[in-house]
């Protein structure tokens, strides 16, 4: 059953259920569906419709219209600025752009093929931003396993934080909405700040919430805050845990915006390691291989490049053949299309894949040695009064290049003497930072994620604390 059908099957059994809780409007699934219904005739099957509107009812509502009227939407995060917003809805070829409850039509081509559920852009951090579109096998896929594999059911409230150009925020809308649950709208001021994020949903009474990698990691060093949610879902980056979580349970995910959001998972809770939580095994529906440079697997142990085959892959990049038949490939002896990710990984022998970054794009070269921002950033981590650090270069890409460790404190006093005096204890001498830079926080992309750039730019100007 596709996902709107199975919205709309919820409503027909209990209208009166409260599907989202947005401020201070309650939008029941009866009024939801309507609503969907009315606009979806105003929508033209198989064009994109752009939606450039902010999170919460009537966003979601536009979406579920789209579905309903056969079109694929196109998630457009009102906060971006107006260049990309432009860039987005032209690579899509969008035939109708929804903004402040109007919507405009645009001149746009055919286009042949399955109708994707939606399209949504990947981040743009490693190359030009390409529309990917996604299949309606996909959503339903990722809806089935969560719902069953984390108890979804009538009832539920579950927290809605991520921004809507990010693939997280379908993962925190439509499972719950099919499943007969309540999402609840987190306010802009509360989702990317932990103390107020967990003070929100402990009054709310929220169950399940999903927060990015660095929020996680934030709240993992925060004892005193009580969320009161049961679990908690992380995933985005390479997650480092300072101690376990009491009274609720934390999952790891791995997923690439072409695989349908979400590929891997695995409670980490209770893993032996916290420093280096593994990224689980596949979903339901989902099939991964590990693949050295010949292609051809790997074997359990070694590292190798993260293909993801299964239900959860995407169609291709919109109007973009040339990076679709690139990345989208097929492999010797195995079904379907696969999708080469360019992460690393190596299997555990319990079966799990500890995640190893993306390439080099996690390695940083100063003074000409090559180092793992991951094993600096850790290492400050284990600091009792550091809640986040972040390691970037600044400077030529040479033997001049600098090192600069961006910290977040919980409000104690560290000097960069105490600092470096803690670090070489743990570190080797080349891994050790030219200098300290205290911040209230570390930057990050409106996706929640560390922004590398940001910190490298914000390391640049900034004044080391002594």
């Amino acid at each position: 059953m596709s996902v709107p059908s199975m919205v709309c099957a919820v409503a027909y059994r209990d209208p009166t259920a409260i599907a989202i809780e947005d401020g201070d409007r309650r939008i029941s699934y009866g009024r939801l569906v309507s609503a969907a219904r009315r606009m979806a005739g105003d929508f033209p099957a198989g064009q994109v419709i752009a939606l450039h509107l902010p999170r919460g009812a009537d966003f979601i509502t536009a979406a579920l219209a789209a579905m309903l009227a056969d079109a694929p939407f196109l998630p457009i995060d009102p906060h971006l600025p107006g260049e990309r917003v432009d860039q987005m809805i032209t690579l899509a070829d969008a035939g109708l752009v929804v903004a402040d409850g109007q919507p405009k039509r645009r001149t746009c081509t055919p286009s042949g093929g399955p109708v994707p559920a939606y399209i949504i852009f990947t981040s743009g951090s490693s190359g030009e931003p390409k529309g990917v579109e996604i299949p309606h096998g996909g959503l339903s896929n990722l809806v089935g396993w969560h719902n069953t594999t984390y108890g979804v059911g009538p009832g539920t409230r579950a927290l809605h934080t991520a921004g809507i150009s990010f693939d997280a925020a379908i993962w925190e809308i439509w499972p719950y909405l099919c499943a007969g649950a309540t999402v609840v709208v987190a306010p802009d001021e509360v989702r990317t700040s932990p103390d107020l994020l967990a003070e929100y949903a402990a009054e709310r009474g929220i169950e399940i919430a999903f927060v990015t990698t660095p929020l996680a990691e934030e709240l993992l060093r925060m004892p005193e805050v009580k969320p009161g949610w049961r679990l908690l879902l992380t995933g985005g980056d390479r997650l480092r845990m300072s101690r376990r979580p009491e009274g609720w349970r934390i999952v790891n995910h791995y997923g690439p915006t072409e695989a349908t959001v979400v590929t891997t998972a695995v409670d980490v809770t209770d893993c032996a390691d916290l420093s280096r939580p593994p990224i689980g095994r596949p979903i339901a529906g989902a099939e991964v291989l590990l693949i050295g440079e010949d292609g051809q697997a790997v074997p359990t142990g070694e590292s190798g490049e993260i293909v993801v085959g299964g239900q959860g892959v995407a169609l291709g990049y919109r109007g973009r053949p040339d990076l679709t038949e690139a990345a989208f490939v097929t492999l010797p002896g195995r079904h379907g299309r696969w999708y080469r990710t360019g992460d690393m990984a190596r299997k555990l022998p319990d079966g799990n894949l500890d995640f190893l970054g993306r390439g080099n794009a996690e390695q940083l070269k100063v003074r000409g040695v090559r180092v793992e921002a991951a094993e600096i950033e850790g290492a400050m981590l284990r600091h009792p009064h550091v809640r986040a650090a972040l390691a970037v270069t600044t400077g030529p890409a040479s033997s001049e290049s600098r090192l600069t460790l961006l910290v977040v404190g919980d409000g104690t006093a560290i000097s960069t003497r105490q600092a470096r005096e803690f670090l070489s204890g743990h570190l080797a001498p080349w891994c050790l930072p030219d200098r300290f830079l205290w911040v209230p926080r570390l930057p990050l992309t409106a996706n929640g994620k560390l922004d590398r750039q940001a910190a490298r730019e914000l390391a640049t100007g900034g004044q080391e604390h002594r």
